[in-house]
């Protein structure tokens, strides 16, 4: 009589299975951060993309003994994401400052992730604001013809050109006018559409003014347009 055996199975046995390795989270890092006094807020630049669906802004404080002499901490519900890996706190007066400087403060609970692997930040303690100094912090588009300009301090004058934008990098467009009325956030205006360029550059640091002591434009000087 013909016995025919059963057919082997071809299951990978468990013990030879690879064990799937959980990569830990990355911690999130903060790489610039701006006070505007005269918005009473604070913008945090990171080193990635953020999500900030759990954000505490309370747990951020402001301690400004420079320009208006008080302490501030983040207002409930008041922080917007202005670009992926950027977030701007609004600000309410809590106290008078006792301090020196700007400095920052935020504990290990603001709530701030990493939207790629949820690592979070650690936060920091009695950093200087503004970090870096003079130094432009964002590019974006705000119309058909103009880029604004995020700043870490207070501009009191930029000379022409300014500043410079492009599709390409090979072709460069300079601005026409340039409003300081807001001395953290200038505007560039320029003869053309440039809703398409996508970079800018500063050839000229030594025409950028930074009060209070007239300190032209520190690095970086170019940059993507977000």
């Amino acid at each position: 009589m013909l016995i025919i055996p059963p057919p082997q199975s071809h299951k990978r046995s468990a013990r030879n299975r690879r064990p799937v390795v959980q990569r830990p989270a990355v911690a999130l890092n903060l790489v610039s951060a701006a006070f505007d006094p005269g918005e009473s807020s604070v913008s945090l630049w990171f080193d990635r993309a953020i999500e900030i669906g759990s954000i505490d802004p309370t747990a951020i404080e402001v301690d400004d003994n420079v320009y208006t002499g008080n302490v501030f901490t983040g207002s409930v519900g008041q922080a917007s994401l202005i670009a992926p890996a950027t977030v701007k706190v609004l600000l309410e007066v809590t106290q008078i400052s006792q301090g020196d400087g700007v400095l920052l403060f935020a504990s290990a609970s603001t709530g701030i992730v990493a939207a790629d692997d949820g690592g979070t930040w650690a936060g920091v303690s009695g950093l200087l604001l503004g970090w870096p100094h003079d130094s432009i912090l964002g590019v974006a588009h705000s119309g058909a013809l103009s880029v604004t300009a995020s700043l870490s301090d207070p501009v009191t004058g930029i000379g022409m050109p300014g500043m410079d934008v492009s599709v390409d990098g090979v072709m460069w467009a300079s601005p026409e006018t340039i409003d300081v009325s807001d001395p953290m956030h200038p505007v560039f205006t320029f003869g053309e559409d440039v809703t398409a360029a996508t970079m800018w550059r500063v050839e000229f640091p030594n025409v950028w003014n930074f009060s209070p002591d007239g300190a032209p434009l520190a690095g970086p000087l170019n940059g993507s347009i977000s």
